[in-house]
């Protein structure tokens, strides 16, 4: 039969996500927002006569560390072992209890990696490139507010995968339980990467050669200059990872922005 999340239970632990790093600490990194976002499903268990909330919740007191927006897949298989474990006969909750924990491990170093690899290096740099693009668009076509196009297109293209990862994360791992980490090759996320790696290069490339048909004794030249600077920047992210291919790219748009200061 397919587990489904109730939507009220998890509207609250998407929200409650929100804060996972609210209370980061060097001892525990996030085992008090982790714990925080896991309650309601805790009292969940308890109210339907499952055990101790508050035992549940000193177990994941424990160190916790993962790409905050990823914990979510983590915390729905939780969520499901943890209701394994309320319906477990007594002498087998410590063995479910400590196999809880490794997968908590397990998951969390995997998917801080991939986490980390795809909204932080890749997608965060991307989503800055077509803001840039945005409000240099905005600005050719006479927009009365160019910067406030281009903020709102990060805004919205950067959150929008991010939020829908913290929401249909709790329900996937909820789905899946332990077989997590096959069902989310699935997602492909090298694949993603790589596309998006190079999407936001073209996108950086194109606006800083746009940005230097613009006359440097023009009345637009302070305002193309510091797109020029801003989609250097947005090149160089990309650069960490392949410097020999991008760093020519940079310094040409840095020297070409500071000769038409």
């Amino acid at each position: 039969m397919r587990r489904k999340l109730p939507w009220r239970l998890k509207a609250n632990m998407a929200a409650r996500s929100l804060l996972l790093q609210a209370c980061w600490n060097y001892e525990g990194m996030q085992n008090l927002g982790f714990a925080f976002t896991l309650l309601p499903w805790l009292r969940r268990i308890q109210r339907r006569g499952g055990g101790s909330a508050a035992e549940g919740l000193k177990r994941h007191l424990e160190f916790f560390n993962t790409q905050p927006y990823m914990a979510s897949f983590i915390i729905g298989v939780t969520g499901r072992l943890e209701e394994d474990l309320s319906a477990a006969p007594p002498e087998a909750r410590p063995e479910l209890a400590a196999r809880i924990s490794r997968l908590k491990q397990g998951f969390g170093a995997a998917l801080a990696g991939i986490g980390d690899a795809f909204f932080w290096a890749t997608l965060r740099p991307f989503c800055a490139a077509l803001a840039i693009a945005v409000w240099l668009f905005a600005w050719t076509v006479g927009s009365p507010s160019p910067v406030l196009w281009g903020l709102g297109t990060y805004l919205c293209a950067y959150n929008a995968p991010a939020l829908w990862v913290r929401w249909r994360g709790l329900e996937l791992g909820y789905l899946w339980g332990e077989t997590a980490a096959v069902e989310l090759k699935r997602f492909r996320w090298h694949d993603r990467i790589r596309v998006l790696r190079w999407a936001g290069l073209v996108v950086a490339a194109g606006v800083c050669f746009c940005a230097l048909l613009v006359p440097p004794w023009s009345a637009a030249a302070s305002w193309t200059n510091v797109l020029l600077l801003a989609a250097a920047l947005a090149v160089r992210a990309y650069g960490v990872a392949t410097p020999r291919i991008y760093a020519a790219s940079v310094a040409a748009a840095f020297l070409a922005a500071l000769a038409g200061a």
